[in-house]
């Protein structure tokens, strides 16, 4: 991100500047169109982890984070509809593509909260293999 990017379409997106880059190690990447300041770099640490990992599950717990629905639901009620019948099995995987990345996104949430009453350092590390 602190170097400019062209996506598969042609869209530019300029870099992005480093808010506390005390080392000047980001400086080197510095364009005229460089969006200045957008990044906070912050170095991870076992209390950070344990902070973070607390907020996104509490937030999670509480309702405050909004999922889509599961894909299998989101697939059934797609073919309820004559639009859905009628999609080409092409059209609807590509209809589908953000409930099944939900779907997976969750999954993966799930798969790390058995590690949560061990040291968190180590689950960053578990969590962070595949």
């Amino acid at each position: 991100m602190v170097k400019s990017q062209v996506d598969s379409v042609g869209d530019y997106y300029p870099p992005f500047g480093v808010y506390n880059d005390e080392e000047k190690f980001y400086k080197k990447y510095r364009t005229n169109d460089t969006e200045d300041e957008a990044i906070y770099i912050i170095k991870a640490n076992a209390p950070i982890n344990t902070e973070a990992y607390s907020i996104v599950q509490s937030q999670i717990e509480s309702g405050k984070v909004k999922f889509l629905i599961e894909e299998k639901i989101a697939k059934n009620k797609l073919l309820g509809t004559k639009v859905g019948q009628s999609m080409t099995p092409e059209q609807r995987n590509e209809y589908l593509i953000p409930y099944v990345l939900t779907s997976i996104l969750k999954e993966e949430m799930l798969e790390f909260w058995p590690f949560k009453l061990k040291d968190l350092k180590e689950f960053f590390l578990i969590a962070g293999k595949s």
